[in-house]
Formats: C-alpha cells, structure tokens, sequence
C-alpha cells in the first residue's frame, strides 16, 4: 500500500518582448492498495521565481482509491531577471492524513534566457579613419531601438545616432588631435537597446582606427642661400669645389603632432637638423637638394625637392709658355736683344664672374728677385704671339722669364722658361775662371749653350728627353734608340707618346741586353716596361696607376690607368620602419642608395647591411645598373626599427680622359 507523488516544471513559451516565460506546473499522485482518502482536505505548494522569496499557495484535494489524481494543473507568467536568464523553484507539502503520511516534492527550472540587449557586430574591426563602416544590431525584438555612442581610447562617449533599427552606416571621424604621437587608436561603440522609453541594457565592441597616410607633417618652407662669404655677390650662383649650401626648412606638424626630425640629402648625404651648412659642392651642373620631415607620430612628408645650378670651376691651366730673342724687327735672332713671347692659358669664365690675373716676371739668372714685364685682368683666357718693345734683354745674359695665371680666388697656375745668353763660339768670363761655348759666359765654371756627345755618338741630355716627332717617318723607333730618354710614339706602348728611359748591360748597341721603362705623357697612362735579351724585345708589361680618386656623395672612388674603377659607398640607415608583411617576414619601404657619380660600365656590386642594433638581411630587387645600385628591402623574422648602414663595393670600367694621342709638339713638354 502506497502513495505515489510526481512533480514536473515545463516551460511552454516564452515572451520576448515582456521577458517572460510561461511555466506549467502539474503535480499528481498515484494510490495503489489500499491507501486513499477520500475526504477533501488542503495541500500546499510554493513557488520561488529567481531565488527569490517563496510565494505560498494552497489546493484541495481528495486521493481516490487506485486511482492517479491530478493535484494541480496551472500555467504561471514568470519574469526573467533584466539580463534575461531566469529560474523558478516549486516546492510541495501534502498532509495525506493515511499511512503515507506528509509527502513533500521541490522542483527547480532552469528558463531559456531571452535575448535582451543587442550585441553590434561592425563590418570590421580595423578601419580607417574617415571611412564608412556598417553596424549590424540584430536585436531580439523587431518593437526594440538602439542608440549608438563612441568613446576613442578611454575618453568619454560621444553620441553618434538615437533610435536605429538593425543597421546604421557610420563615417569614423578623423581623430588626429587625439593621436599627437600615434597613427592609431582604440575606439569602443557602445549600443544601448530599449523597448520605447526603457533601457533594456547596454553592450560594447571595439575597432581599431587607423589615422589616414596623408595625414603627415607639412614643410611650409625652405630657403636655400649661398653659406661661403662672398661667392653669391661674385657669381650670383652656386660654385663647384668653393660653395656651400646654406639650407633652412620651416615645417609644422599635421593636427597636433610635432616635428621630431628635419632631414636634408645633398649628394647623397644626410644632414640632420631644421638648418644646416652643406659640405662644399664637389659637382657642376644641377644639384638636387631633397628635404623630408618627421612628426612624433613617425610620419614622413612627401620629399620636398629643389635643384640648385652648380657652375663648373677648376683651377687656371697654361698649356703653352715659350720666350726666345729676336731683333727690333720681331724677327728671330740667337743675339736679339729683344723678345718674342708665346703664350697660351685659361680658366673658366663662370659667367663673368671670374677675375683672372696674368702676369708676366723676369730676372737675370743670377739674380733673387723679379720685375714685372706685362700684367693684366680682363680675360680668363689667351692665346697670343707677343713682342713687347721694351725693355731690352742684351745678350750678356740669361733670363728667366715667369708666367702666373691666378683666378678669384687665388688658385694658380705658374711656368717659367729660360733665355740664352747670345750665340758666339766661346767666350771667357771677365773674371778668368769660367768659359762658355756657343753662349756667353755668366759664371766661373764650363757651360755648353749646344749638344755635347759621349763616346757612343748619343746626346749627353742631362736628363732631357729627346724629340723627333711621330710615327716611324719623324719619331724615334723604341726598337732601335740608343738615347738614354726619349719621347716617341713608335714601338711605344700602344703606340702612343711615352717617356721611354734605356738602361744598357755591357755596351750600347742595337743587339745589347737592356730594359725600358715607358712612363705616360699624359696623366692617366699606366706605366710600362719590357725587356731585350738574346736578341729579341719582350712584350710591355702594364703596371696600371691610380689616375683619379675622389669623394662624391656617399661615394668614394679610385680610377686606374687601365680603365678600371673602384667605388665604395655607404647608404645610411636610420629609424628606419621594418613593418610590411613579406610571407612569415617582415620588410622595411625599398630602399634607393644613391646613384653612382658617373656611370660604370659591367658594373660587378657587393653590398651587405651592417646593424647598429636589430639585424636584418639585404633583399635586392633588382639588379645593378651603369649608372646606380639595385634597390633594396630590409627584411627580418619580426617587426622592428633599423638603424645601421648598406656599405657597398663596386668594379667595373669607366672612359678615363685621355691625352694619349697628343705629341709633345702640341701639348708642349
């Protein structure tokens, strides 16, 4: 004989909108044998709703023999809590007044949680400034609005629209003034939901705004001046190996942040700073002067460029200097007592602005000291054949006579020759103890004014180099000259004008084992030599020279005689941003060294970058030209900023200017 109790919680509905639920309660018991009551008597149930105080409810009841009894059958409205979770507990008593006595029952129902405030879901999370994105709000009731709000980084929240359904299109507000020293920012969008006037609850999302790329620092000016004393008010331009460019930049950060940095490139080097004085312009021609500022952001602006006109300068040349007697007449006479002078010499004009002096000096060879003969300042260059008419030069004595070219600023070039006395046979010094022969006697001692001949028939040439002419017509053949020194451009190296010295074994014959060393003519020549032995001449043998060396820019270079070249340049690299995903790498901005200072042909390059702190590899992008080095990026495992430097060395071959073809007789000796 038994009672049988059961007590079950079902949720039937629910209602979005109230955020409630409907929750049918039915308890039953069940009587078998001979347990029932069929008096009328009163049960008791309770009902918690999210933990919260029991509410007390009573029922009547009968418990019919072998029968299930409905005890309670009912359907309650629960309310959800304001998230839209809830709960309801129902705990029964039954006094049944039979041999089961009280029978108790507690059930407790977990309700679906009714979606409350709307969660926005935004089209992206990472976004430019000033660029529209879409905000989703899928709310739980179509009766539900949303207002929308921003907060940028922590700050307090700004209203962006009220009473917005399911979609809203929002245009980011350039925020620059609140990034003075970043390019982005956090920003939190905040949606409050309601159902008319009441404040479901509110949820947030976040993106991350990104300041736009031409949001950077702008250069409001730059002056360009001439920075060496004088040169401008002289040339009224800029002057190659003299000038130096005076640079200062005006520039001011973009909605609110600051410059940090001014940089300044001038042939390929970097000056640091809002005014600089540039190293002195080794170059002619345009010279390009390149400036770009940094903000506390790391912003750089564009480049700003201007290019400057360099003249060409270079130092007074005189390519021809020759004195020699003549008579009254202006014609050549060894016992003139006049003088015929031949001159050539130049400097660069500079557009009128170059002063040149020339002035022409004697003096006895006797004598410390020397007087003035022609002097003027009217042209940068001449070539004359002149016969001044005073004073006189007698034949008593020799001269020497001193031409000086001298340009603005005082460089130089000077040449002296010497003038015989008058040509007689002999002739014995005043004093007795000297003699001349075909010359006048100016000192005690032997002096020869004509050739004298060893044993050997040659010239004793006192270290002068002797000169036919060109060619095996008029030259000396390098084969066959017994001469110690000689000029010549037959049987010479590449058959072109050398200095030629024979050193002689034994004897001084055609058929003597000798050795001769060819010197150049002209500058950029290498030097050669070769040997004669058992008969035959051995080939030259080239030993190149350096024929030029400089700086330009980042760029040291060395020229050898035999048309190679060697440059060493080291491109500077300074905070330098290696951010940019290249597969699981990252790189910097490509990289443009600096081009070559003038162009190299079958250029062969090695570069390789040397860190001053994060390390990272050098990636060409290309290839090396005639004319400059292949780009560059820098790239490393992580993110970073790089400073350091790409040190570059390159050979190849470049047209050296060349004299080789010029003769003694035309360029002079």
């Amino acid at each position: 004989m038994s009672v049988t109790q059961s007590l079950t919680l079902t949720q039937s509905s629910q209602n979005v909108a109230n955020n409630t639920s409907a929750v049918r309660i039915l308890w039953t018991s069940t009587q078998a044998g001979q347990s029932f009551n069929n008096y009328t008597r009163t049960a008791k149930y309770f009902v918690s709703v999210n933990g919260g105080a029991e509410a007390e409810y009573n029922v009547s009841y009968t418990l019919p023999k072998g029968t299930t009894k409905t005890i309670l059958d009912t359907t309650l409205t629960v309310n959800h809590k304001t998230d839209g979770t809830g709960s309801i507990k129902v705990r029964t008593w039954m006094d049944t007044d039979i041999s089961a006595g009280v029978v108790e029952q507690t059930k407790t129902l977990t309700l679906t949680t009714i979606p409350r405030a709307t969660t926005p879901v935004l089209s992206t999370t990472n976004a430019e400034m000033g660029s529209q994105i879409a905000i989703s709000m899928p709310r739980a009731s179509s009766s539900f609005t949303h207002d929308l709000a921003y907060s940028f980084n922590g700050g307090s929240y700004t209203n962006i629209v009220t009473g917005v359904g399911t979609a809203y299109n929002w245009t980011i507000p350039i925020l620059a003034e609140q990034l003075p020293n970043g390019v982005s920012g956090q920003i939190t969008i905040r949606c409050t939901t309601k159902s008319g006037s009441t404040v479901i609850g509110t949820k947030t999302v976040s993106l991350t705004a990104r300041l736009p790329s031409n949001v950077t620092p702008d250069i409001t000016s730059i002056t360009i001046t001439e920075a060496v004393s004088g040169i401008a008010e002289q040339f009224g331009a800029y002057v190659q190996n003299k000038s130096r460019l005076s640079v200062v930049v005006k520039s001011g950060g973009a909605s609110g942040s600051t410059i940090t940095n001014v940089q300044t490139t001038i042939m390929g080097k970097k000056y640091t700073g809002a005014s600089i004085t540039s190293d002195i312009l080794t170059v002619s021609g345009t010279v390009t002067v390149a400036v770009q500022v940094t903000d506390s952001r790391g912003r750089i602006s564009p480049e700003w460029t201007r290019n400057v006109t360099v003249l060409a300068y270079s130092e007074p040349r005189i390519y021809d200097f020759d004195a020699y007697r003549v008579d009254e007449s202006g014609n050549t006479d060894t016992s003139g007592d006049y003088l015929a002078l031949r001159y050539k010499y130049e400097a660069p004009a500079m557009d009128g602005g170059n002063v040149v002096t020339k002035s022409i000096e004697y003096k006895t060879a006797s004598s410390s000291s020397f007087t003035s003969l022609v002097t003027s300042s009217d042209k940068t260059s001449e070539d004359v054949l002149e016969r001044p008419t005073s004073p006189t030069f007698p034949t008593d004595n020799s001269y020497i006579l001193r031409l000086t070219v001298t340009d603005y600023f005082g460089a130089s070039a000077r040449r002296e020759v010497e003038i015989p006395t008058g040509d007689v046979i002999l002739d014995i010094n005043a004093s007795g103890k000297g003699i001349a022969f075909r010359k006048v006697s100016e000192r005690n001692g032997v002096e020869m004014g004509t050739d004298m001949f060893d044993e050997y028939g040659q010239v004793i040439s006192n270290g002068m180099a002797r000169y036919t002419g060109s060619g095996p017509t008029n030259g000396i053949d390098a084969n066959t000259t017994l001469d110690r020194c000689v000029v010549t451009d037959y049987n010479s190296p590449g058959s072109t004008f050398s200095y030629i010295e024979t050193v002689f074994y034994g004897d001084k014959t055609e058929q003597s084992n000798r050795a001769q060393f060819a010197l150049p003519y002209t500058v950029d020549k290498s030097l050669y030599l070769r040997t004669f032995y058992n008969g035959g001449w051995a080939d030259w043998l080239e030993a190149p020279v350096k024929v030029d060396s400089g700086t330009s820019g980042i760029w040291t270079y060395v020229k050898w005689s035999d048309k190679t070249v060697e440059l060493w340049g080291v491109y500077s690299i300074a905070n330098t941003d290696c951010s940019t995903a290249l597969g699981n790498m990252y790189r910097t901005a490509l990289l443009s060294p600096t081009a070559f200072p003038f162009s190299v042909a079958s250029p062969k390059l090695v570069a390789s970058y040397e860190s001053n702190g994060s390390g990272a590899f050098l990636w060409p992008t290309g290839t090396t030209s005639t004319t400059k080095p292949p780009t560059y990026y820098l790239v490393r495992p992580t993110t970073g900023t790089l400073n350091g430097k790409i040190v570059m060395h390159v050979v190849g071959t470049v047209s050296n200017t060349s004299g080789g073809g010029t003769s003694p007789g035309a360029g002079g000796t």
